[in-house]
């Protein structure tokens, strides 16, 4: 990944947008922080976090416009928070903490005219930037225009606590000196200081400035700047306070001989591109001040800053299990991606966060931008395997799984027997002729008994886990299999079970014209044993890959209301339907999230689930909720036995016995399964391990047969158990087991990566 892709990538995340109450803000007070703080009952912490963006807070927070409140997102459930009447309270029951503040002393001097708000806050943002400031104040106070406000709206004392601020501040103020027409003649005051803000209240005698610049404040003479209202005539509060701010800025910046202008967009009040949904957000009205001026009291405050919803977007998190897994937001894991491919040497920590995304895109669908962390994450691990730095344990059992599928124990393609090419031929997928292999079995009887012109039958994996492993070569591969395949029949239209094979085939295999099953016996009629649903409410669990194919969630829907079912669509379904954890093989690569994947899928609702992969059908099972697959209704099991999830080495036994199967029934060809290579029975713990570790049946009793047939085995003489050991690929497999009735019994078993050497 080139760094620059790095950057566009992140900047499609927006959780780090202030929300819309800082943004319209010209100092950017942080409302959203302020009121956590004050929810919480912590004053302090809350007046802290006013007081680093305004320096006047007594003044401010009686006389604020309080453009945060018009903006605050609140306003679409109920009433906007009273950020204005919060930070009232913030500064009235909080005390602001007293530090010794190390001030870089410079040789610069600044001159201030006019001790209004923008003067004394371009004062103090100077002052505690180091430089020697001198205020001129034509009358005997400072305050300005502040004045002239009634004691009621700002009771004098407020005024004299801030300007204490100052105190320790290198400010000097002169009181009743007139800068200009009739006073100090401005020439000396721009020959005297190295810089001058000039905030008098009014333009008169301050003519030859001319226009300032709105971003910079900058004049006509270079180093004189004007503010407040200098520049606006209904300038409010907080515009004159964000003047004073952007003032002092732009004469740090002169002064240290940098660009004026660079970096500034959003100085000051800006639209933010933050995202917060309200919709599922009570609304609630604004809690009322008790006391007669507006003040709140101190449960008040803390009773109307509960109501904040601390803006954010997350709204990609809420729905996906691997991005709320790893506590942090596409942003960070973009970077964090990045990072772990740039690694040259040394432990490379993203490698399991990379490979635990299932890939299927609903952060894309749910994001406003768009920002898509499966495309990221697989293109991560195929750069990964193009530079061997792929660990082989990520997705080995999935690939041996897919090796398996498209072996001489699962392959097969076949005509029907009567013709000589096929009009149709029937492609199940390798993961529901191992879940339910007699489901495959009747639907192929189905459809073949029903359509026209010859339904052959291919069985294999269509290669999408070759795909999400990130193994091009490998994918690449199993298309040319299929193709071929698929060629010698003739080239017929395929009817695709498997919801993914369905995509897969429609993005990747060109030549191929592909349709649905759910799509065949909508317009063919269903077969006479379907079950009747009788208006049985079924909760529909779309399948992640077909996120952007609402012809085919359609034709599911359509198809299981026909038979009689009332359906419910869950939040998170159609075009942001959420992955049940087989998706990405996360399953295999990080069984934790592939397991809160599932559980977010079966959580949804209080209602049966109708899903028509069986992947999902499976992970919602697992997780002691009722599912359905589509195709159980359409055609029923004769026993409640095809039903149950079947594990790991179940599967590869249903896969095999389903060829030998069709083989023997259909074609009248003889088919050798593999079998064991000796009898082993697994304790009922063993069994729950095993399945956990990915440890194939197969696979411990090749061990032990290998270590009968070698004698490289240990007696453990306190248990009477053999202990062995057998290297199968990278794998090394470890067996604790006893001879029982012509076979073994297996009382333990684990694998790890390890070479021994002996």
């Amino acid at each position: 990944m080139e760094q620059d892709l790095m950057r566009e990538l992140e900047a499609k995340c927006i959780q780090e947008q202030p929300p819309e109450c800082v943004a319209s803000c010209p100092v950017h007070v942080d409302a959203r922080k302020m009121a956590a703080a004050v929810a919480k009952g912590d004053f302090d912490a809350a007046l802290a976090v006013y007081a680093k963006a305004v320096a006047f807070p007594s003044v401010v927070s009686r006389i604020c416009d309080a453009p945060c409140q018009t903006a605050c997102k609140r306003r679409e459930a109920g009433d906007p928070i009273r950020i204005r009447n919060l930070e009232r309270a913030c500064v009235e029951h909080g005390t602001r903490q007293q530090r010794s503040v190390f001030l870089r002393k410079r040789d610069k001097e600044v001159a201030v005219v006019g001790g209004g708000l923008s003067g004394l806050c371009a004062a103090a943002e100077l002052g505690r930037k180091g430089y020697q400031v001198t205020l001129y104040e034509k009358s005997d106070r400072p305050g300005g225009s502040l004045l002239a406000l009634s004691p009621e709206k700002l009771p004098p004392e407020l005024l004299e606590t801030d300007l204490k601020v100052l105190e320790p501040l290198p400010v000097t103020i002169r009181l009743n000196e007139l800068v200009g027409r009739g006073g100090v003649p401005f020439s000396d005051i721009t020959e005297r200081y190295d810089a001058v803000y000039v905030a008098a209240g009014s333009a008169e005698g301050f003519e030859e400035l001319g226009e300032t610049d709105e971003t910079t404040l900058a004049t006509r003479i270079e180093k004189v700047f004007a503010g407040g209202r200098m520049r606006l005539k209904n300038c409010s509060p907080i515009a004159a306070v964000g003047d004073g701010r952007r003032a002092a800025i732009s004469i740090d910046r002169f002064l240290q001989g940098v660009s004026l202008a660079s970096g500034r967009e959003r100085e000051g009040a800006f639209k933010t591109e933050l995202y917060t949904d309200t919709e599922r957000i009570e609304p609630l009205a604004a809690v009322s001040p008790s006391g007669p001026d507006g003040a709140y009291t101190k449960e008040e405050a803390q009773k109307e800053a509960q109501r904040c919803i601390q803006c954010q977007c997350l709204e990609c998190v809420k729905g996906c299990a691997f991005l709320a897994h790893y506590k942090s937001y596409p942003k960070r894991y973009v970077r964090e991606v990045y990072n772990n491919l740039t690694i040259v040497m040394g432990m490379r920590h993203g490698n399991e966060m990379i490979n635990s995304c299932s890939l299927c895109g609903q952060c894309a669908a749910i994001c406003p931008n768009g920002l898509n962390m499966g495309e990221v994450c697989l293109q991560a691990r195929r750069e990964m395997v193009r530079t061997k730095k792929m660990p082989p344990s990520a997705h080995d059992f999935a690939l041996r799984d897919l090796a398996h599928s498209n072996s001489d124990a699962y392959f097969l393609a076949r005509n029907q027997t009567g013709h000589e090419k096929s009009r149709y031929v029937f492609f199940p997928g390798c993961q529901l002729g191992a879940s339910a292999p007699g489901l495959v079995k009747r639907a192929y009887a189905d459809l073949s008994s029903r359509l026209a012109g010859g339904v052959g039958l291919m069985l294999g994996c269509c290669g999408v886990i070759a795909d999400w492993a990130g193994r091009e070569r490998l994918f690449e591969e199993t298309v040319e299999k299929l193709t071929g395949a698929w060629a010698s029949l003739g080239e017929p239209e395929v009817i695709a079970a498997c919801p993914t094979c369905f995509t897969v085939f429609k993005a990747h295999y060109p030549r191929m014209r592909v349709r649905g099953i759910w799509d065949v016996l909508s317009k063919t009629g269903l077969p006479e044993n379907f079950v009747d649903g009788k208006g049985r409410v079924l909760a529909v669990q779309d399948a992640c890959t077909t996120r952007h194919a609402p012809d085919v969630q359609d034709g599911v829907r359509r198809l299981a209301e026909k038979m009689g079912y009332t359906l419910e669509e869950p939040r998170y379904a159609r075009e942001i339907t959420q992955c049940c954890g087989y998706g990405g093989l996360t399953d295999y690569a990080n069984p934790n999230v592939g397991r809160e994947m599932a559980a977010r899928c079966a959580g949804q609702s209080g209602s049966d689930y109708l899903t028509y992969c069986i992947n999902c059908r499976d992970s919602i099972l697992r997780e002691d909720s009722r599912a359905v697959h589509l195709l159980e209704l359409v055609y029923p099991a004769d026993s409640a036995k095809e039903t149950r999830v079947a594990g790991y080495s179940l599967r590869r036994e249903n896969r095999e016995g389903l060829r030998a199967q069709l083989l023997r029934e259909i074609w009248g060809e003889e088919a050798l399964e593999s079998g064991y290579a000796v009898s082993v029975t697994l304790d009922e713990q063993v069994e729950k391990d095993v399945e956990e570790r990915m440890i194939l049946k197969e696979d411990i009793a090749r061990a032990v047969a290998a270590a009968e047939e070698s004698g490289n085995k240990i007696l453990d003489k306190a248990t009477g158990r053999f202990v062995a050991s057998h290297k199968s690929g990278a794998v090394t497999y470890w067996v604790w087991y006893t001879p029982e009735n012509g076979g073994y019994r297996v009382h333990r078993a684990y694998s790890h990566r390890m070479d021994i050497e002996v």
